[in-house]
């Protein structure tokens, strides 16, 4: 096939569906100049979502959709949504034919939706990636248009209709930083931390979990003395003025709080446990470093979704799984406390860990997507 390769890939509303669509992305132009092609991928997301910012920092070409989930009960705003829906899938049809892709992509979130019912309609090859062990709402739903389905785990695959399970691929969730970071005393020392010590992450995200925040305050006197240990809890940007005022002014030396760190792969590089909600792709860091993880899924996720991957963690035995709803201070520091007093079970969870990393995931699926565009006809530069 000669010519140049075009993708569009899609994925928004979170960074769990807009990494992945990153990490895709680079590993489709290292395939292509592996293959000495030309490719273009282009970005199509919300022109209010958090993907404009960050796909526009990753150099990609970005096309903005105005469109908005659906309020899952019932709701006037819903009309504005449908209404919205159908003028993106308008658009998102005139993109296709002047874009001309040999393959779409969408990793989830509603604004992957009128792209790829415009690509359905104009019998566009689609690929989908599902980060969760429950898949989300629009991968759903829409997974009967796609001619290739890859899955973060395979417990996915259990969950989409029947008709489309023989085009179900696991390939894992595709990594938009895969390699882990060396850990080394300069490592230790340019995160303000000490090497030797037991170094614990406490993270809701982000955005923070009130109650994991709630059930450190409760804690952290006892999470400071424990010998040889350090900490690193990061609230949330919302929530870090609210538990700082609940704080000493002097903390502890091992006690580090922040509202989030922006080198999370350094960080991770050197945690040797993990407090944390059940996202999938924060899972997925987990287990290409290695950490054995206490996971606290958050209760009110789309689906419950974030329960069915900490099962995976927790039925490999790579993770300690703590009800969200019955979260306490004392359940946590029960749950830290064995860890803690146990360095060979956090041992055996680390293996544990490592034995649920794909860190090929961007390559397989970017193979999937490759594989797709070459075999299509329909689509060879048109």
């Amino acid at each position: 096939m000669n010519g140049e390769y075009r993708v569009l890939i899609s994925g928004g509303g979170t960074g769990g569906h807009i990494y992945p669509a990153l990490a895709i992305a680079d590993s489709l132009q290292e395939l292509a100049a592996g293959r000495g092609r030309s490719l273009t991928v282009a970005y199509v997301g919300s022109q209010n979502g958090l993907e404009r910012e960050i796909v526009a920092a990753a150099g990609l070409e970005f096309f903005a959709l105005r469109v908005r989930g659906l309020d899952r009960r019932l709701s006037w705003k819903n009309l504005l949504a449908v209404t919205e829906l159908l003028a993106a899938v308008n658009n998102c049809r005139q993109l296709i034919a002047r874009f001309r892709p040999q393959a779409v992509v969408g990793t989830g979130g509603f604004v992957c939706a009128p792209l790829l019912i415009a690509a359905a309609m104009a019998g566009r090859p689609i690929l989908l990636q599902e980060q969760n062990a429950y898949p989300g709402l629009t991968n759903r739903c829409l997974s009967r248009f796609a001619k290739q389905v890859a899955v973060g785990y395979n417990e996915a695959g259990l969950y989409f209709p029947a008709a489309v399970r023989p085009r179900i691929r696991f390939t894992g969730n595709p990594l938009y930083r895969p390699r882990p970071v060396e850990r080394t005393d300069g490592l230790y020392h340019r995160l303000g931390l000490v090497g030797g010590r037991t170094t614990v992450v406490i993270t809701g995200g982000s955005r923070g979990a009130e109650s994991i925040n709630r059930a450190m305050l409760a804690i952290w006197p006892q999470c400071a003395a424990w010998p040889d240990s350090q900490w690193v809890w990061l609230t949330g940007h919302g929530q870090y003025q609210d538990v700082m005022e609940k704080m000493p002014l002097r903390l502890p030396d091992n006690l580090r709080i922040r509202p989030y760190c922006q080198e999370m792969a350094e960080l991770l590089a050197v945690t040797d446990l993990v407090v944390s909600r059940a996202g999938a792709m924060a899972l997925a860091e987990f287990a290409a470093n290695r950490i054995p993880a206490i996971l606290i899924p958050y209760p009110f996720a789309a689906g419950n979704h974030q329960k069915f991957n900490a099962q995976v963690f927790a039925t490999a035995d790579a993770a300690v799984v703590l009800d969200g709803k019955k979260l306490t201070g004392d359940r946590l520091w029960q749950a830290l406390r064995r860890l803690l007093a146990n360095p060979g079970l956090r041992k055996v969870m680390s293996g544990q860990a490592g034995q649920l990393a794909r860190p090929q995931a961007a390559d397989e699926v970017a193979g999937l997507v490759w594989r797709m565009m070459e075999n299509d006809d329909g689509g060879k530069h048109r």
